[in-house]
């Protein structure tokens, strides 16, 4: 951290995108350095930067498991917590499809819970499909849809969960 700093000292863009359109931030997430993540942080990071895929931090913390580093994005900057990807995901379904219970426990008490991506899935059927009974509770609790239409047609979270279990 001591060369990020001695670069921030002198002037250097904390904000300044890489070739994959990702600020330090993001790349400091992407390769799983939360310490490097919390120092950009701290050093007034611009939290609303994504990088080409459209991802922006509290994807990449989702992702990456950082539930600490994605309870501090969501406490600056609310709305990260229903950001949605190029991949039409928002930082929930990442926390579930990568398996990171904690942050989708957190997640599902900050975010959008019935958003619906671009394959015309919610953060309730991917749980179904992956078989996270504890991220399911939580959101039928929260009033995640069981069944609901899309442009392809109706989808019902227990058909994917008999198709998937």
């Amino acid at each position: 951290m001591s060369l990020a700093r001695l670069l921030i000292d002198r002037g250097a863009n904390i904000n300044a995108v890489n070739k994959l359109g990702q600020t330090p931030l993001l790349f400091s997430l992407t390769g799983r350095d939360h310490h490097m993540a919390f120092f950009f942080i701290e050093n007034g990071a611009c939290l609303e930067i994504p990088d080409r895929s459209e991802f922006y931090p509290a994807h990449m913390a989702s992702r990456h498991g950082f539930i600490d580093i994605l309870r501090t994005l969501i406490d600056r900057h609310p709305d990260q917590a229903d950001f949605v990807s190029n991949h039409g995901t928002t930082p929930l379904i990442e926390a579930i499809v990568h398996f990171r219970v904690e942050c989708a426990q957190l997640l599902v008490e900050k975010s959008t819970i019935n958003h619906v991506d671009r394959h015309g899935n919610t953060a309730m059927l991917y749980a179904c499909r992956m078989g996270m009974t504890e991220i399911i509770n939580p959101l039928f609790e929260r009033g995640a849809l069981l069944e609901y239409d899309h442009e392809e047609g109706s989808k019902s979270v227990m058909s994917e969960a008999v198709f998937y279990n």
